[in-house]
């Protein structure tokens, strides 16, 4: 699989003549994803909602959810941009095809893991069930797919500009301010049928709403006041919804992501910020040769440390490496760090194998 799986860039374009920026964010995107699974560890039963161990796995947990929404920005950014075509046929024999054909591989992969040590075996159904599912961070292949499918169509909204930004507005208030009501009983009752009956958020927001944001985000420039605003709501936002969560998690005695959904405000603020700010980080930023080709490089491989890392992280215990071998506040962060590395160096190897490196990562 090329680069471009988690973020749209096209094939051919050598250093000189893209940007370097898109690769930086899609590598911490991609971290995010290792740190945030190795938080979430520490939200299935195995610590004590009031203990400094989940508190520091509800941290890290928090500040890395952005990572999803980060990939679908990169992806809107670039299928939505008019200067490069995607026609029908490219978009499902060049794109979507090679998404599905690498669910399925990994999917049979992650089947035969889960299962080697079952026993007696699950029925076929069962078994074919598990496939179908996929591996839990597999979703998102399905989810992007539903996205470059709907490409053509919102490349539309995205030549008008004030189709595009109505779009926008309309997807976060009716998903991303109306997810979270849904959270109280009452308020949540009343939302819900209000939204329902419009079926708006059927039409726009999730999703889609990210996807066109990463698009106006690479065509406006925002001066630096609107920057700073826009890292203040995040940080600000973000922290706060941290700490509810983690002292609602105290309060119910039981860890869990009470406050955070990727559909939600408190992520959405985040992605943004996190977006904007490597955006005008590393645009004008220069780097060495060197230092591009790495950053490539890692960039280029990011979708299959994605595919890959849920079984590296999940069996660091190889080497003497369980989950939480010390305090989270420092356990989890290494283990991301060496799954990082780790799912980089297998995914490296698969990509010298000749035609299966086309489809499996």
């Amino acid at each position: 699989m090329t680069n471009n799986t988690l973020s749209g860039i096209n094939d051919g374009k050598d250093l000189s003549s893209r940007e370097i920026w898109p690769d930086i964010t899609r590598i911490l995107a991609t971290f995010a994803v290792i740190l945030h699974h190795a938080a979430a560890a520490g939200f299935y039963g195995r610590l004590a909602a009031n203990s400094s161990h989940f508190q520091a796995c509800n941290f890290y947990n928090y500040i890395a959810r952005f990572c999803v929404p980060l990939f679908v920005m990169l992806s809107g950014m670039f299928l939505l941009d008019p200067k490069h075509e995607y026609p029908l046929k490219k978009l499902y024999f060049k794109k979507i095809l090679r998404l599905m054909s690498a669910f399925v591989i990994w999917s049979i992969f992650y089947v035969c893991v889960n299962n080697s040590h079952v026993r007696p075996l699950p029925s076929c159904y069962e078994l074919l069930c598990q496939l179908v599912r996929g591996q839990f961070h597999l979703w998102f292949i399905f989810m992007i797919s539903g996205l470059y499918m709907a490409t053509p169509i919102l490349r539309l909204i995205a030549k008008d500009e004030k189709m595009l930004s109505y779009s926008i507005i309309l997807g976060f208030i009716c998903v991303f301010l109306y997810n979270p009501t849904l959270q109280n009983p009452k308020l949540g009752t009343i939302t819900q049928l209000i939204v329902n009956r419009l079926g708006v958020n059927g039409v726009v927001g999730g999703y889609v709403t990210y996807f066109l944001l990463g698009y106006w985000l690479a065509t406006h420039n925002l001066d630096r006041k609107k920057r700073i605003i826009i890292y203040i709501l995040g940080i600000t936002i973000l922290l706060a919804s941290t700490i509810f969560n983690g002292v609602y998690s105290v309060y119910r005695n039981v860890p869990g992501e009470y406050v955070l959904d990727n559909l939600w405000a408190d992520t959405f603020f985040a992605a943004l910020a996190v977006f904007v700010f490597c955006q005008y980080t590393f645009k004008e930023k220069r780097f060495s040769p060197w230092m591009c080709k790495a950053i490539s490089k890692t960039a280029e491989l990011s979708f299959g440390i994605y595919l890959i890392h849920v079984f590296i992280l999940d069996h660091l215990k190889w080497i003497g490496l369980p989950h939480f071998f010390i305090h989270p506040l420092f356990s989890v962060p290494i283990m991301s760090i060496l799954t990082f590395v780790l799912s980089f160096c297998a995914v490296f190897v698969i990509s010298k194998i000749p035609f299966i490196n086309k489809y499996v990562i």
